[in-house]
């Protein structure tokens, strides 16, 4: 299991992220690598990419050193760097990128697998929406996120069980 991440836990991401209030200002994969230590001090092999993805090669690194991706960043570049990346490599791999995402404060959750297959199609992308409402965090500016944490624990719950069904081919 490999955490790649570049950011820092700040407060607003408290409430869509596995690391807790005691966590933030600490970089994410420490956090959350500390986290699931707490769930099963038994981990093993976990490594720690505490950058963010910014490079094709990196993306292609990453998904072809791994049989399933998690992608639950938010982050545009990154995901695009792994959609890519995951077309890149060798399809007889049949390595898959799963992304997950909440928008629109909670009220959609949305996970996609790639590559696609045969007649498969995406939903098309919902409209931005001015977010100029948000509160913003003290320091960085970045919106606060007013999403409740039950619909991140679903969209958790159901990115989990696509890595699941990809990681075992059911």
């Amino acid at each position: 299991l490999t955490l790649c991440d570049g950011e820092r836990l700040r407060p607003g991401n408290v409430v869509r992220h596995l690391a807790g209030a005691d966590q933030v200002g600490r970089a994410k994969v420490y956090a959350v690598g500390d986290c699931l230590a707490c769930v099963d001090a038994d981990v093993r092999g976990l490594k720690f990419q505490n950058q963010p993805l910014l490079r094709l090669d990196d993306a292609v690194t990453l998904v072809q050193d791994h049989d399933v991706v998690l992608d639950a960043t938010g982050n545009a570049r990154a995901s695009s760097l792994l959609a890519t990346a995951v077309e890149a490599v060798d399809p007889d791999l049949e390595h898959v990128v799963v992304s997950a995402c909440v928008q629109r404060d909670g009220d959609v959750l949305r996970v996609d697998r790639l590559p696609l297959r045969g007649a498969e199609r995406y939903l098309p992308a919902l409209p931005l929406l001015e977010d100029s409402t948000y509160t913003r965090e003290q320091g960085c500016g970045s919106p606060v996120s007013p999403t409740p944490p039950g619909a991140v624990i679903v969209a958790a719950e159901l990115a989990h069980r696509v890595v699941i069904d990809e990681a075992t081919r059911t």
